[in-house]
C-alpha cells in the first residue's frame, strides 16, 4: 500500500518512505507467494508505472476522488483510466517516486 504523507508520516517521511520502484520486484514475489497459497492479494495507492506488469490486474484505484491527482506527464498515458494515481498531498518534498513513466501507445 502506498502511503499518504499526512500527520506523523509527514513528520517522519525520511524514516518511513520507500520508493515503490525500489521494492517492485519484492512486491511481485510477495504477491506470487500469497497467490500460491490461495490468498487473495490487492495493491492499493500505487500508480501502475511503478509496479511490475504482473501485478497490474490486482492494483486497485483506491484513492478517494477528492484526494486523487496525476502529474502532468500522466495526461498522455494510455493506462490513465486504470491507474490509481497519487495523493494530492504529494509535493516535491513528499513525493512518492521520481520514476513516473507514462505508458504510450
Amino acid at each position: 500500500m502506498g502511503m499518504e504523507n499526512m500527520g506523523y508520516a509527514k513528520l517522519n517521511w525520511s524514516a518511513l518512505s520507500i520508493d515503490p520502484w525500489d521494492y517492485k520486484d519484492t512486491l511481485s514475489a510477495a504477491v506470487d507467494t500469497l497467490q500460491l497459497y490461495g490468498i487473495e492479494a490487492r495493491i492499493f495507492n500505487l500508480p501502475l508505472c511503478v509496479v511490475n506488469s504482473d501485478v497490474h490486474d490486482i492494483c486497485a484505484k483506491s484513492i478517494s476522488d477528492f484526494k486523487n491527482t496525476y502529474p502532468p506527464v500522466c495526461a498522455q498515458c494510455i493506462k490513465h483510466d486504470d491507474c490509481g494515481g497519487f495523493f494530492d498531498s504529494a509535493t516535491d518534498k513528499f513525493f512518492l517516486t521520481q520514476h513516473i513513466t507514462p505508458f504510450l501507445a
